[in-house]
């Protein structure tokens, strides 16, 4: 089905889609064949194994490198044990049969009312969905683990997180990039805890340029290069 002949409809610069039908009557199928170029080159770089297998100059099948290798989740599936020397190489067949559905998915439906670019989109936005779902599950927003039982307290956590998703999601519309550089431009933006026998006090590091530009982006400004000063108490 995803190799088809049939010529794609470009509707976005990471999204192409065509139609395919199958059969006639009761038996006929409207499968949309979609395409996704950007995730096909993502696809596409996770085969590319000579520079990872180059970096273990003793990839025998009882190393440690071979073993991590054959346990990741990204290479397993592309690599193989050659029996004759007992060493980890490339399954070239694997890469092969990969290549032919990287950035590929097929959808199945019965409305014929649906455009092919309504039925494309649709589904590219629930995939977007499904994403920050998984977001929301991650570590990528910082909370800890928290168990409540109140349900006041769990309609607040759940809220807190769909907030902070949102924010990064504003962040990244805003600058035109993707929230873990956000989050690391923002995270050198730091103070120093300093302290005399008589005051406490917070300094602000030297901002580089690129935060400078990205808090511009965000209508940020920044914060003054003292905090605060608090004068300290002694025990007499």
């Amino acid at each position: 089905m995803l190799t088809w002949p049939g010529r794609f409809k470009v509707n976005a610069e990471n999204l192409q889609a065509k139609e395919v039908i199958v059969g006639d009557g009761e038996r006929r199928r409207r499968y949309i064949v979609c395409y996704n170029p950007l995730e096909a080159k993502r696809q596409q770089l996770h085969r590319e194994l000579e520079e990872e297998l180059a970096k273990h100059p003793d990839i025998k099948a009882t190393a440690r490198g071979a073993i991590d290798l054959l346990a990741s989740g990204r290479y397993r599936r592309y690599l193989k044990i050659e029996t004759a020397t007992n060493r980890l190489v490339i399954n070239r067949q694997a890469a092969r049969e990969a290549a032919r559905t990287d950035g590929k998915w097929v959808l199945v439906t019965n409305d014929d009312t649906i455009t092919l670019e309504d039925a494309a989109s649709g589904y590219k936005s629930l995939l977007v969905i499904e994403r920050c779902f998984g977001t929301l599950k991650s570590t990528q927003i910082k909370l800890t683990p928290m168990y409540h039982w109140l349900p006041g307290r769990i309609e607040a956590h759940v809220k807190i997180c769909v907030l902070a998703l949102l924010l990064a999601r504003v962040a990244e519309r805003q600058c035109q990039l993707p929230w873990k550089r956000l989050r690391d431009d923002l995270g050198t933006l730091q103070v120093t805890d300093f302290r005399t026998p008589n005051f406490q006090f917070f300094q602000r590091h030297e901002p580089t340029d690129i935060l400078l530009a990205t808090l511009k982006s965000l209508e940020i400004s920044m914060p003054k290069p003292v905090l605060s000063i608090t004068p300290t108490t002694t025990n007499a």
